[in-house]
Formats: structure tokens, C-alpha cells, sequence
């Protein structure tokens, strides 16, 4: 982002280098919110499983350490021999934070609550 900003200074605002960069950066943008309105979560009775566009993380309950929340995002951490999809957390924005949440107590079970 700070060299969006930076070209254009350097090149004194020429539009054939500044227009290119801001038809990316609103591509850019335009995607990230895509992906964020396409990602959801399914819960079943062998893992927790997140779906964006194309990928898909699994990670079977057992692996789900602790879940963390700062409003009103909800952190799943896993514990160390979980696959590296779950290495540092998965971190979601759930629609209804009280269902995810009361879903993932269900399944779960063993993990640490910290919300």
C-alpha cells in the first residue's frame, strides 16, 4: 500500500504510472472483500472445515487446542502437531457469533474457551 502512494510521488503524478496502480489496488481490494463474502465454515462430527473460493482447511476437533475471541472476530488455535492449514490460528467473522460460538462448544469439547 505505501508504495501506491510512494510511485506516484516519485514519478510527479504521471498518469501512465499512476493509473496502472490504482486499477490494481482497487482490483485488490475488490477481491479481498469477494473472498471475504464467499468464505464460510462447516462443522461436522470429524473436523472444523473453512472454505474460501478454492481452498479448503480442515482440522480435525481433536487438534483444536483453545478458541479465542476480540470482538468480533473468534481465533481457533491448534495445538502443535496440528497440520500446517492451522498453524497460528484460523481466524473468522462469523455472521452469528453466538451460534459459531455454540457450535464450536459442541464439537469441541476439550478445548479452551477464552470469550
Amino acid at each position: 500500500m505505501a508504495c501506491f502512494f510512494a510511485i506516484p510521488w516519485i514519478s510527479n503524478f504521471h498518469a501512465d504510472v499512476v493509473a496502472p496502480l490504482a486499477i490494481a489496488n482497487t482490483l485488490i481490494i475488490f477481491l479481498k472483500i469477494l473472498i471475504r463474502q464467499l468464505t464460510y465454515w462447516e462443522f461436522d462430527r470429524l473436523c472444523f472445515r473453512e472454505r474460501r473460493f478454492w481452498r479448503i482447511k480442515e482440522v480435525p476437533w481433536e487438534m483444536v487446542d483453545r478458541v479465542g475471541s476480540i470482538h468480533p472476530y473468534v481465533t481457533i488455535f491448534c495445538d502443535n502437531r496440528a497440520p500446517m492449514a492451522c498453524q497460528g490460528g484460523i481466524v473468522t467473522k462469523p455472521r452469528d457469533r453466538a451460534q459459531f460460538l455454540a457450535s464450536l462448544r459442541e464439537f469441541a469439547t476439550h478445548a479452551k474457551f477464552y470469550v
